[in-house]
């Protein structure tokens, strides 16, 4: 044995003399980087060379086919599928080396692009159709280092390769990964549906598209019209492209188009709706309310952007509670009038005092509640309810959200029918008290005019969506 003065110490960098004379951290790192290297390029060349080779493989179909000369340690370190098959007890690990182990599922130029990886750290696959076939061979194979070159590749896929990506992250089930190009799908939808591969969607994708309540478009059109030229080069009659369309068409939200640009959209598509659904669509915009629209289609009236819904309470800082009041035929209409400092607010429902308090359920209720521009006086929206008021009935919904403009005085008022008087509630405020409210986390600011501060009744709160 040697003396240990004699003995020299390779497990660390440099020895302690060096260090503590020459401590060079990033020369070191350098000369890492230079050994490693050197390391995949010698192993590189066993490969290239079919150097010591103990293992082949018969890779291709028909008339592509490719033998590859490899070596079961390399593969063993890097896949645990290859691990087993090459060194465990399956009967590939016992052929001779010049017997191949066959795969017909992969192309000889993807095998050698993973070879050149798997070996000599050498990324060639700089194209997104390359880096989707790698990445299929590296998922099914477990390779994991391969498979994240693979995905650092796919994550630079632009608008017209995204489409292919997502569809394979779909077929794989990989959720994390396709559930990344489904963002970029979302964010960028205008881009995807002009692209070139738009055409070579799966009917799913299309359809999974268009039923995403959130997409970046700048109307329904774009989809409309991505929708015709895709079933175009997927049908080959106009009743067959009916049909290949049908499911996307229905997600279409039509009542966010204007009458006109409906009717433009009927004449250059003559051959898409029937002549009962344009009359129904069209009633439907020029009216207002999605009740008209036909069978299974969307009704939404709103653009695909992200909302919020809040709840407005009038009393999130309670006035001074008079005294509990009745409402019937005999009152006046109850009146608030109110404005939106903000674009794209929508009332969905609204809440009444005399549909929630205890007192009144099981009673009749008969009323009215509907929303006006306050200084043209057009009615905009208008919901009816007349019943027994039951425990389960909280808020009154317009049948379709009602579209605010910005500081635009609106009049919501209640008008009773009913005989019998129901319990309420009568609210006043301070003198000089002026309702102005910012609601938290919103841009949203809502002023109620001062005329209805000094006395309230019944209407509790509004819901609204916010579109961002």
């Amino acid at each position: 044995m040697p003396d240990s003065s004699e003995y020299t110490d390779y497990s660390s960098d440099e020895s302690e003399e060096s260090n503590t004379q020459h401590p060079q951290p990033t020369t070191n790192r350098c000369k890492k980087c230079e050994i490693t290297q050197d390391f995949h390029q010698m192993q590189l060349g066993f490969y290239t060379e079919s150097e010591f080779y103990d293992c082949s493989f018969r890779v291709g179909k028909a008339d592509h086919i490719k033998i590859f000369k490899c070596h079961k340690l390399v593969l063993a370190a890097q896949s645990k599928a290859f691990a087993k098959m090459l060194i465990g007890y399956f009967s590939e690990g016992h052929l001779s080396r010049d017997e191949p182990i066959t795969f017909n599922d992969c192309k000889p130029s993807t095998f050698d692009l993973a070879m050149r990886f798997i070996y000599g750290n050498v990324q060639e696959f700089s194209t997104i159709p390359m880096a989707c076939d790698v990445y299929i061979f590296a998922h099914k194979w477990q390779f994991p280092k391969l498979k994240q070159a693979a995905i650092n590749t796919l994550r630079k896929s632009k608008s017209d390769e995204v489409l292919m990506v997502y569809e394979m992250h779909e077929l794989l089930g990989d959720v994390e990964e396709k559930e990344h190009y489904k963002q970029f799908i979302l964010g960028n939808t205008s881009e995807v549906l002009i692209s070139p591969s738009w055409i070579h969607a799966s009917s799913s994708t299309v359809e999974e598209i268009f039923k995403e309540p959130v997409l970046k478009l700048a109307s329904e059109m774009e989809l409309f019209d991505a929708l015709v030229r895709w079933g175009k080069e997927n049908s080959d009659s106009a009743p067959n492209l009916r049909l290949k369309i049908d499911s996307a068409l229905k997600e279409i939200r039509f009542m966010t188009l204007s009458a006109h640009v409906f009717t433009e959209l009927c004449k250059s598509n003559p051959e898409i709706f029937s002549l009962q659904e344009k009359y129904q669509i069209l009633t439907s915009i020029s009216i207002g309310d999605a009740k008209e629209m036909p069978p299974n289609f969307n009704n939404i009236c709103y653009k695909r952007r992200k909302i919020s819904t809040l709840d407005y309470n009038f009393f999130t800082e309670p006035p001074k509670v008079e005294s509990d009041t009745l409402v019937s035929c005999d009152s006046p209409h109850s009146r608030t009038i109110l404005s939106f400092h903000t674009d794209q607010v929508y009332i969905e429902s609204v809440e009444l005092d005399c549909l929630v308090m205890e007192k009144n359920k099981g009673l009749e209720a008969n009323l009215i509640c509907s929303v006006t521009e306050y200084k043209s006086g057009k009615q905009v929206a208008v919901v009816k309810f007349k019943g027994l008021i039951h425990k389960d009935l909280r808020v009154l919904h317009f049948p379709r959200p009602v579209p605010i403009k910005k500081k635009t005085y609106y009049s919501i008022s209640v008008e009773y029918l009913n005989q019998n008087p129901l319990c309420s509630r009568k609210y006043s405020y301070e003198p000089g008290t002026v309702c102005c409210a910012a609601v938290k986390k919103t841009n949203l600011q809502i002023t109620v005019k001062q005329k209805d501060l000094d006395f309230h009744v019944d209407l509790n709160k509004i819901r609204l969506l916010v579109l961002h």
